[in-house]
């Protein structure tokens, strides 16, 4: 990734930025789900009682109870929920559906579905002329594009993502378009740019009240110095995103965060700490079941 060079963990290959992108997929997805059979259960027994756009709704909260634990069970209830919507016709629902199975196909590795489901869910929103579903869409592309390692794209989008947020005062909105479009700037090498956003994110989470994405932020910092290579500040930042995560038991960005932090202590020299730092994101993610970020 960019300047890492003879790095354990990142090696200096294009294959190296999935890592960063795919966290930084779960971190703007909202899904933290993690799988609750019996609940998920309950849900399938009252689907088929229910009106059209409370059976998309419920295949939604399937999905999330789902995703990242049971990609065939996600993925069979993202697309139910899409095939409702398309019955349907409405196409603030048929975007929503795709938002969900972009984010779901995402999140399992399925990069070239997601990347054509997610321009097809923009066009669906921008004729549904509703901002929630609009905001959602245009994130998601943004995140599509950046994940194919088109960040000039991926800037516009999360700046169409932005201008939504900022229209109608969405706190979670805004820090979510911040984020991504500070990562753009960080991949396009604008890191001053980068590093105010990330910092606006960390000011504005603490005044929210929103842990998750303060912890997120950090750690956004954390890599925005590292790629600088400013080893200290990589690690002061990173630390205090990964006991955010911690404290929320949240094992995929506290993954992420050791995967930085073991890189910025290789690079000051320090093998001992980073392969202790190495095998303690091996073991978080013992639980996390990511199979991406573990390889």
């Amino acid at each position: 990734m960019g300047s890492r060079q003879h790095n354990p963990i990142f090696p200096n290959n294009p294959d190296a930025m999935f890592i960063r992108s795919f966290i930084l997929l779960c971190l703007l997805t909202g899904f933290h789900a993690f799988a609750h059979q019996a609940a998920t259960d309950s849900l399938l027994q009252v689907i088929p009682s229910l009106p059209d756009t409370q059976k998309i709704s419920t295949y939604f909260e399937i999905c999330r109870e789902l995703v990242g634990q049971d990609k065939a069970g996600a993925l069979d209830a993202a697309n139910k929920a899409l095939t409702i919507a398309r019955q349907n016709g409405d196409p603030r629902w048929i975007a929503r559906a795709m938002n969900i199975m972009v984010a779901c196909l995402q999140i399992h590795g399925e990069m070239k579905d997601a990347y054509e489901m997610a321009q097809s869910a923009v066009s669906y929103a921008e004729k549904s002329n509703n901002n929630i579903t609009l905001l959602e869409s245009y994130g998601l592309l943004s995140n599509a594009y950046g994940l194919n390692s088109e960040w000039d794209k991926a800037l516009i989008y999360g700046d169409k993502s932005r201008q939504v947020a900022e229209a109608i005062q969405d706190t979670l909105g805004m820090l979510d378009a911040y984020s991504i479009i500070a990562v753009c700037h960080m991949e396009l090498k604008n890191f001053e740019e980068a590093k105010a956003l990330n910092e606006l994110c960390i000011r504005l989470s603490q005044l929210a009240g929103r842990d998750y994405e303060y912890g997120r932020a950090e750690v956004n910092l954390g890599e925005n110095y590292y790629r600088e290579h400013n080893w200290e500040d990589a690690i002061k930042h990173t630390e205090i995103g990964a006991a955010v995560f911690a404290k929320m038991n949240y094992d995929v960005g506290v993954a992420q965060a050791k995967a930085i932090l073991a890189n910025a202590y290789y690079e000051l020299g320090d093998q001992i700490k980073s392969k202790e730092t190495s095998e303690e994101m091996l073991r978080v993610l013992g639980s996390a079941l990511n199979d991406p970020l573990a390889g």
